[in-house]
């Protein structure tokens, strides 16, 4: 990489550029308009997760784009259930680790028995979590199981699943952080397809 009118080569040392850098040019590059859409969205879910986090965030507040998210909205991402928890395993929670690869985690409780001792699968595939998920891709559901061999229990769900799970809190920063994933997810949809 060289600098562009200069002769510096970053080949080596690199270039140092922010995500707010990054997003910035998406919203006023040379790009169409469906990417400027997906740098505001994703824009407005870093401003809503640096407000949860509290992080550098006098100041700041989400788009108004939020206030057209609501649970009936996001009715179609609650998971589905189905079978029967092995004895001694809970369902503790879901989770979505939004990073360079995003994750959908799904928390289970062991009560008096081995961990080890049963299976684990997404979509019949033996896994532990839902790993990679490609931003125009949040929506996708899958299903999650766990087994004893004679007991199975199923939960369908998708990263969108947790983001309706935040949204329907009544504590507003949490419910702004789904609203702005699921707002990035449609402008990811919109621009680059299913």
């Amino acid at each position: 990489i060289q600098n562009i009118g200069g002769d510096t080569d970053y080949t080596e040392t690199g270039v140092q550029y922010s995500l707010e850098n990054y997003l910035t040019w998406l919203e006023t590059g040379d790009v169409n308009e469906e990417e400027k859409a997906v740098g505001e969205a994703a824009k407005d879910y870093h401003t809503a997760a640096q407000i949860y986090f509290d992080y550098n965030a006098d100041g700041l507040s989400v788009s108004s784009a939020v206030n057209t998210v609501t649970a009936e909205t996001m009715s179609e991402y609650a998971s589905t259930r189905k079978g029967d928890l092995p004895e001694g395993v809970s369902i503790r929670g879901i989770s979505a680790m939004l990073e360079s690869n995003n994750t959908l985690r799904l928390y289970l409780g062991f009560n008096d028995v081995d961990p080890s001792d049963f299976t684990y699968s997404i979509d019949g595939i033996n896994l532990a979590l839902d790993y990679g998920v490609y931003s125009n891709h949040l929506q996708d559901k899958h299903i999650y199981s766990v087994s004893d061999g004679s007991k199975t229990y199923t939960i369908t769900a998708s990263v969108l699943t947790y983001a309706r799970s935040c949204v329907i809190t009544k504590n507003t920063k949490i419910s702004n952080l789904g609203k702005t994933l699921y707002l990035y997810n449609k402008a990811a949809v919109a621009a680059f397809g299913e």
